[in-house]
């Protein structure tokens, strides 16, 4: 997966301008459970230069407006991670979210130099399209943009 920098950002200031509307209304998903299984991702500028890991093992849960879950990082460290979700629908199958929360397992945020893990700020702006529903289980792929990184993720919605 090859993005141009300058398509990335445009991803970002795209991803964060349309979920401004959701997090005015609140979260509208509050009831639901949504897992995050899954995650690819592509890194830009000082970022992409010791990446080793771009495919995370993500498994995560969110629900009531809040998410933890697990994955790998870019440098091979297990990380923890758990934040405040806000959530809404841009459209029937549209949603976007805005998170902040914590991270655990990098050596240093946003990067993998030192000995010890560090606790982390952890957030994204992402933008999802539900694209079928199976047994009242809506598949709905997700893009989440990080500062130096964009995420592909699929999310399961229950």
């Amino acid at each position: 997966m090859i993005f141009r920098r300058q398509h990335t950002a445009t991803a970002l200031m795209l991803s964060a301008l349309l979920s401004i509307p959701c997090v005015a209304q609140g979260n509208d998903t509050d009831n639901s459970v949504i897992i995050h299984a899954g995650a690819w991702s592509e890194h830009w500028g000082g970022m992409a230069s010791n990446v080793t890991n771009e495919s995370h093992n993500l498994i995560a849960v969110e629900t009531h407006g809040y998410t933890a879950g697990f994955f790998e990082n870019s440098y091979d460290r297990n990380t923890v991670y758990a934040g405040k979700v806000w959530r809404g629908n841009l459209s029937e199958n549209v949603s976007a979210s805005l998170s902040l929360g914590f991270s655990y397992g990098y050596r240093e945020c946003y990067g993998d130099n030192g000995e010890d893990q560090s606790v982390c700020l952890h957030g994204y702006a992402s933008i999802g399209y539900d694209i079928a529903e199976i047994g009242g289980m809506d598949i709905r792929p997700s893009i989440k943009v990080m500062p130096g990184v964009v995420v592909f993720s699929p999310e399961f919605v229950f």
